[in-house]
């Protein structure tokens, strides 16, 4: 997802402008979701002449929306509240479930399996179905720009992240089994 910035971060006190806050593919590539200062929008992509708009929503200042491949589950994080985590099923309308961080959350990453939720130092793996917190890597290396890659595979959901903050180490961990399995480096 890429994400539009101030010198504050994602989540500086003035909030996002009207414009675009985020953008951000589904993972098959079926959809597009744009946050901004005034809401988040869904379109369907049948081909790239042609955008859809499917659901729009009027949350405040949305900084980070994700939806689950072409399901009606859609994660929306804000400005208003960067710490907190909303998860909707969006053609019904109705807030599936919220968790709170004790930090601003960076980065939320999404499969068939896993919701990972990245902050600075550390990163929170939930089970998709029923949102439950699973794992909770705690004293990760510094990481304030949210670095992190979920697999779309979810027979194989393989989470990158960095492994230092200084030598561009990246770890990859089995979040399936919730075990770190290879560490690449990069010096």
């Amino acid at each position: 997802m890429e994400t539009a910035e101030g010198s504050d971060g994602p989540s500086g006190p003035s909030g996002l402008a009207p414009g675009l806050g985020c953008a951000s593919f589904n993972q098959d590539s079926t959809s597009l979701a744009v946050g901004t200062g005034m809401g988040y929008k869904l379109f369907s992509l049948t081909s790239v002449e042609k955008l859809d708009c499917i659901h729009e929503s009027d949350s405040p200042a949305v900084f980070i929306v994700e939806r689950l491949f072409s399901s009606s589950l859609v994660v929306v994080v804000s400005t208003a509240t960067p710490r907190r985590m909303n998860v909707y099923h969006f053609k019904k309308g109705t807030e599936i479930c919220n968790y709170s961080y004790p930090h601003d959350i960076l980065a939320v990453r999404l499969n068939r399996q896993r919701l990972v939720v990245c902050l600075e130092e550390s990163i929170y793996i939930h089970n998709i179905k029923d949102m439950k917190l699973l794992k909770t890597l705690l004293n990760t290396p510094s990481n304030p720009s949210g670095l992190c890659a979920l697999s779309v595979n979810h027979s194989n959901s393989y989470l990158a992240h960095p492994g230092s903050a200084t030598i561009g180490e990246i770890v990859v961990y089995d979040a399936n089994i919730l075990v770190r399995r290879i560490t690449f480096v990069n010096a």
